[in-house]
Parts: structure tokens; sequence; C-alpha cells
């Protein structure tokens, strides 16, 4: 009984035709934590003195925090090719600069091609997380919509695990090509796929909307769904028109709290020690004298784990509330950061490594199951809530430009702190900054679990 119940749900026929769609999301987004993973193993093997290319501090330092610099560039581009060409053709073009990336890696003999590598796979990057959810918004029914992001999402963490995994055991050369097929897979499936029927739609071919959409609904609800989308596109005149009206809705104090809202959850987001971790992993354990397990390995281990989290948190947001969550996330970090501190300290002062090890390796697998159930996903679920249609766009895009800005200065920063004042204290920073998460949540974000856009407009007017 329960087993029909779900044929008839979210994975009926009607919808396979989406979920298709969908796997050409989670491969992107696989693509974007394979990207972040690729650094922790390859920088280890690379500041090696026998390594080719060799890395020093400073070179390994800009390989890290270029990814960034591209994620910012992206940011603009994602937006542009959005509007011009739809959210599939925009998708498909985020693949482009991921594939060169890859393939600029698989050539690299020096730290310039490492250089362009990272900055080009930043570039798609960013781009990506323009696209994604404007695609998801645009084909899939809201019956489905948010188990399809929320899946998507789950395609990070395991593209993180693929990339921890390869890295530890083969070349750069090898984990390139690897990388590339599942890249050059996506390409081939959303070349594939209908164009988004609103870009059809804008672009004047309502036949071609209309075969888009019984394309994507399974012959479900056609006539019904291109009215609608005619009318969504129409009450719009342009990107123009778009940007000055972000622009007066910036008068209303909501809108400002909300936009600066979004901004402090994804600056949280990168300055918790994710940039720290997730870029120098294998060489924070080889720094903590962490004997008990292979580095590599655990590198592997808290990679497996955050992908883990991430599938067991899946519901976790609409039954605890996203306030509960992201303090909760915020508490786990600030404790994590503190005993990861706190080890560095200790063997700074020549405590003995036999008894400090464990506590180097649970520190890092308690941030990542901190961060993946509340600090990864909440940032973007509260975006998606916080605006009107009208400002969405303008400000997803405000969001990643400053997720990217911080990202960027938190992963170039690294090393130059850890050579200044050690390993230790800068972990204690990243404890300090997430210990406010707690007082800014409890005085300025509103918890919107389970409330219409326009009661958490009303709630944002009464507190502003």
């Amino acid at each position: 009984m329960v087993q029909q119940k779900i044929e008839q749900g979210i994975f009926s026929r009607q919808f396979f035709p989406q979920w298709i769609a969908a796997a050409g999301v989670i491969l992107v987004m696989a693509q974007l934590g394979a990207m972040c993973g690729w650094t922790s193993p390859y920088l280890a093997k690379l500041s090696r003195p026998d390594a080719e290319p060799h890395l020093d501090p400073g070179e390994a330092s800009w390989v890290a925090s270029l990814i960034n610099v591209g994620r910012f560039l992206g940011a603009f581009l994602g937006s542009g090719c959005t509007h011009l060409w739809g959210s599939k053709h925009a998708l498909l073009h985020t693949l482009v600069p991921m594939a060169l990336g890859w393939a600029l890696i698989l050539c690299a003999k020096d730290a310039l091609m490492l250089y362009l590598a990272r900055v080009s796979l930043g570039l798609g990057m960013g781009m990506a997380f323009c696209c994604f959810p404007l695609y998801i918004g645009e084909i899939a029914v809201p019956r489905i919509r948010g188990a399809i992001v929320t899946v998507a999402f789950c395609g990070s963490p395991f593209g993180n695990v693929l990339a921890s995994v390869i890295g530890a055991y083969t070349s750069m050369i090898v984990s390139s090509c690897v990388f590339l097929v599942p890249c050059l897979m996506a390409i081939a499936l959303f070349w594939w796929l209908p164009d988004s029927p609103h870009h059809l739609v804008k672009r004047g071919d309502l036949e071609g909307a209309r075969q888009a959409i019984d394309w994507y609904r399974n012959g479900v609800g056609v006539d019904e769904e291109l009215k609608a989308v005619q009318a969504f596109v129409q009450s719009g005149d342009g990107a123009a028109s778009a940007f000055k009206n972000f622009l007066g809705q910036l008068s209303q104090p909501y809108i400002r709290k909300a936009i600066c809202m979004s901004m402090m959850l994804f600056m949280y987001m990168q300055l918790s020690g994710l940039n720290s971790v997730l870029f120098y992993m294998e060489n924070i354990l080889r720094e903590g004298q962490v004997t008990i397990i292979e580095p590599a390995l655990t590198v592997i281990l808290v990679s497996v784990v955050g992908a883990i989290t991430a599938l067991a948190s899946i519901n976790l947001m609409d039954k605890c509330g996203r306030r509960v969550l992201i303090m909760t996330s915020g508490c786990i970090i600030t404790v994590s950061m503190l005993i990861l501190g706190a080890s560095f300290v200790l063997l700074d002062h020549d405590y003995d490594p036999a008894y400090i090890q464990s506590f180097v390796v649970f520190s890092l697998f308690l941030f990542m199951i901190g961060f993946v159930a509340g600090l990864m996903p909440v940032p973007s679920a509260v975006l998606s809530e916080l605006f009107p249609d009208n400002v969405k766009c303008a400000a997803a895009c405000l969001a990643c430009l400053t997720g990217a800005l911080f990202a960027f200065g938190a992963s170039k920063a690294y090393q130059p702190l850890v050579s200044l004042i050690g390993e230790g204290y800068v972990f204690f920073i990243h404890a300090l900054l997430m210990s406010t998460v707690v007082p800014f949540v409890l005085l300025y974000m509103p918890e919107t679990k389970g409330k219409s856009l326009q009661e958490i407009q009303d709630i944002l007017s009464k507190k502003s």
C-alpha cells in the first residue's frame, strides 16, 4: 500500500522526464564537489620536494584560492547567459569552462597552468550556482521541485568523495580524465534536453514551448502550463526593467534586511573554516602528526561522512526549522574549531602527539557533520524564501558574489596566517567568528519553515 502511494507520488511516470533533467543537474553539482575535493590530496602531493610540478606554500595558496576568483566572475557570466540563452543553455555553457579546467590540469607542467585551470573551474562553479536553481524552477512541477533541489545538492558531497578517493591513489592525469567523463556526459545530456519553456516563450516560439512542456510534463496539463508560463514571462519587460524594479524594491526596509540576512548567511558559510578544512585537510592531518590512520584515508572517510550526513539530513530542515538547524550547526562547528585549534596549540607546546592526534581526527569529522547538516543547505533554502520573484534573481547574484568574495579571502589568507600565527590560532579565529552565529540568528533571522512568502515578508516588515 505504501509502495503504491510512492509510485503515485514523486516517482510516478509523469515526473520521469524531470528526473532525467535532475540527473544532469546532479552531474553538475558533483563536478563542483570534485573541484573542492581535488585540492586536499593534490596540494599535499604537489608540496613534496620531488613533485612535478612542485608548489611552494605561496603557489599552493593561489591554487586553492583562485577557484573563487573564477567563481566571482562566473556569477556575472551565469546571470548574463541565463538572460540571453535561457537556463538550460546557460547550464550547458557552465560545463565548458569545467571541461577546460580539467583539460588544463591534465596538461599542467607548472603552477601557471594550474592557476588557469582553477580559474576556469571556478568560472563554471559561479555560473552553475546562478543557473541551476532557475532551471529546476522552470522545468519542475511544485510537487517535486523541493525534492529535486535537495537531491541535486547531494551531488556535491558525493563529488567530494570521488575526488578524495581518486586523488589519494592516482596521478593528476588519471584523475583529470576521470572527472572529464561525467562532465562530457552532462554536456551530452543537456545538449539533448529540450529548452526551458520560459525561454522559448520569451523568444516567441510558442510551438517549441508547447513541445518542451509536453516533454517535461509527460503530456500532462500542457495547455494550462503554457498559459501560466506566458503570463509569467509577460509580467516582466526584460533585464533593464527587472534591474530598475530591483533598485526600486531596495527602498523597502524589509527587502534590504532580507538581502543583508542572505549575504550574512553566505558569509558565515565561507568563514566557518570550510575552505581551510576542505582545501588543506591532508596537510592539516600531517601537521597534526596523525599516525593512527593514514591522512589520505582520513580525508576519504571525512568526505564519506559528509555524503552520508547530506542524505540523512534531507528532511531535517523541515522538521527542525531553519533557525534551530543553523544555530546547532554553528555550535557544532565552533566546538570542532576549538578542539582543532587547542590540539595544535598543545602540539606547539611539545605535548605528546600520540595523545593529541585523536582529537585532530575527531574535530574534522565533527566539523563535516555540523557543516553539511546545517550551514551548507540552510543559506540557499532561506535565499529562496526571503524574496519575491521580481528581486530573487538579483538577490541570488549578490549572495553568490558574497560567497565567492569571502571564499577567496578565507582560502587565500590561510597559508599566510598559518605562517604568521600558527594553525591553532587560525582555527580559533574560525571558532570566534562562528560563535556569533547564534546571536545573529536569534536577533535577526525569522523562522521561515511552513510559512508563505507573504507571511515571511510580513514578519520582516514588522521587524524592520
